[in-house]
């Protein structure tokens, strides 16, 4: 499904409209995590935070993007998930936090969110 980036929050998360939902696992929400995303320490370099933010922000901001499974849920409840502009994952548009060939996912969850949100169609 279809999202518009609504704000960038941080080097690998940002909100989105409308809201997210997966109503098997009653959860919604805005925010969202990109899922296989290496980002830089905040604390540890700030400066290449920094320009991994502002790259994420002149790709993503205001643009449409799709969320596509696996689903997981951040301590935060923000959904992690891999992010697709025009059909490309992100991380292939910033190559610098492409992860590593041994990256393996810790994702828990999946559902789809097409198929969860058209059961709350139906059930509407």
């Amino acid at each position: 499904m279809a999202f518009k980036v609504s704000q960038i929050v941080s080097a690998n998360s940002f909100n989105v409209s409308p809201e997210w939902r997966i109503w098997k696992l009653r959860a919604g929400g805005s925010s969202v995590v990109i899922n296989n995303f290496n980002v830089p320490d905040k604390h540890a370099n700030r400066a290449e935070y920094n320009l991994v933010k502002e790259k994420l922000a002149n790709l993503l901001q205001y643009k449409t993007v799709e969320l596509k499974p696996p689903f997981s849920f951040s301590k935060k409840k923000e959904l992690m998930c891999d992010v697709l502009l025009d059909g490309v994952h992100i991380n292939e548009l910033i190559p610098e936090c492409k992860p590593q060939a041994n990256f393996i996912s810790e994702t828990t969850t999946e559902h789809s969110l097409n198929e969860t949100n058209q059961e709350n169609s139906s059930s509407e």
